[in-house]
């Protein structure tokens, strides 16, 4: 789930921006939120479960362009995409360090192309997570996870600090959330983040705590391709 914020005081400006941003996250089926302000003047608590802010600069751009660089301060993994109605302002918004920079009226072609890599961006894709009270009262980073293991008639959630979190969430449907994530069964009761596998053996696979997971030969095979498919990226 991706959190967004608009930040766009231009009702026409916004509607376009919308409308493309919706159509360019459904058709890769992300899910996400999406909240909207005329104005920079709000609650700084709001970013803190924040992936992606869109920041209209105006021509008087000096209050833009600070509140964007102290946004960055405060909350450096935050993505910032700069919109503007002149080439000069996107300029000017360099020191913001954004992602990316667009020239209004923001031409949709030109914003697939240039998004798909900021989505497809691991310091972005990382900060992905599940917000459930079933799990947690915060959020729990896809990142932050080890793998998970499915036991008596509970799911235990094992994070990379040593952390056990134990859930009445599903199995099947953790199984679903992940499907799109970097992670992969190797055996029936046990899903595995694959960035956090060392390496590989004939019947387990063990983790980098040196956690040994049984590697079933029913899921082998899937198993193995989908690690050397993260391994490449």
């Amino acid at each position: 789930m991706f959190n967004i914020i608009l930040i766009e005081d231009d009702p026409n400006d916004l509607e376009n921006l919308k409308t493309i941003l919706s159509d360019f996250l459904n058709a890769r089926g992300l899910a996400y939120t999406c909240q909207v302000y005329n104005n920079f003047y709000m609650d700084p608590s709001i970013f803190e479960k924040t992936d992606l802010v869109f920041l209209n600069v105006k021509d008087d751009n000096t209050n833009e362009i600070e509140f964007g660089r102290a946004l960055n301060r405060q909350f450096p993994k935050i993505t910032i995409v700069i919109t503007s109605n002149h080439s000069q302002n996107l300029i000017d918004g360099y020191t913001i360090r954004a992602a990316r920079y667009f020239l209004k009226p923001i031409d949709p072609d030109l914003f697939e192309f240039e998004m798909d890599d900021v989505f497809g961006d691991f310091a972005l894709s990382q900060r992905q997570g599940i917000m459930d009270q079933r799990l947690a009262p915060c959020k729990v980073l896809f990142s932050e996870i080890m793998y998970i293991e499915y036991q008596d008639h509970k799911t235990i959630v094992v994070l990379k600090d040593g952390l056990f979190l134990k859930t009445v969430i599903p199995f099947k449907e953790w199984i679903s959330l992940l499907e799109e994530q970097s992670f992969a069964r190797p055996y029936p009761c046990f899903i595995v983040n694959l960035r956090f596998v060392e390496s590989i053996g004939p019947k387990d696979i063990i983790l980098r705590n040196k956690r040994k997971i049984p590697l079933s030969k029913d899921f082998k095979q899937d198993f193995i391709a989908s690690y050397k498919q993260i391994k490449q990226k």
